[in-house]
């Protein structure tokens, strides 16, 4: 076997390695959409307020959610901190998208995005989080059917209504505002993977290439 076939065998295992790596990725993250969110806390009113609340309207709030785009929509994961409390998710939960609407505030027809997860965290003055809610409602021309979107409109479309809660036990809630709900691009993984295969066929393509003195023989 020349040098020439072995390193072609060599670069068609390189190959190999990094197409099954890239389908086991592509297979992992298939059927699912990964948003990136961000918000303010506008109302602590009715929160766990008593001495020593960690929650104030100075605060921000960020997370992310992967949602599968099939069946019901359900929350695969979640992760939200608000200043600097930290929850995660926990059981049951979805998305919906309405379309096209008119019961929810009529006689206006609307499309919304909402997003109901039960969640788990550490107590805060004996009252523990139970469930996060996102309300997003703007109007009819946000969504053209009631697919999960793999691109949000901007936060500034849902003008109808834009509120977020944290739900805690004993009726106490904090409530905000959304600034921010995107989708996020390809998995770095995935990226990696092509990125990874131009290289290899490069490097092949350049061991392919006949030497300089082979052509002027």
């Amino acid at each position: 076997m020349d040098r020439r076939t072995t390193r072609f065998l060599y670069l068609g295992i390189l190959v190999s390695s990094v197409l099954w790596g890239g389908l086991a990725v592509n297979q992992a993250e298939a059927g699912a959409i990964t948003y990136t969110f961000a918000g303010t806390v506008t109302n602590v009113v009715n929160a766990p307020n008593v001495s020593g609340s960690p929650f104030n309207t100075s605060q921000t709030m960020s997370g992310q959610m992967t949602v599968s785009d099939v069946g019901t929509y359900p929350i695969q994961s979640l992760i939200v901190s608000i200043g600097g409390y930290q929850f995660t998710e926990t059981g049951s939960g979805s998305v919906i998208i309405q379309n096209n609407n008119g019961a929810l505030n009529p006689p206006s027809i609307i499309d919304r995005f909402y997003a109901i997860k039960q969640v788990s965290g550490a107590g805060v003055n004996g009252f523990t989080p139970s469930y996060l809610t996102m309300d997003l409602r703007g109007p009819q021309s946000l969504f053209n059917s009631t697919a999960l979107p793999t691109t949000v409109p901007s936060i500034s479309s849902f003008n109808v209504k834009n509120e977020w809660r944290l739900n805690f036990s004993g009726g106490k809630v904090v409530i905000g505002q959304m600034s921010q709900l995107t989708a996020v691009p390809l998995p770095a993984a995935v990226v990696l993977f092509g990125a990874g295969l131009v290289a290899l066929v490069g490097l092949g393509a350049g061991s392919w290439r006949p030497k300089r003195s082979q052509l002027a023989a």
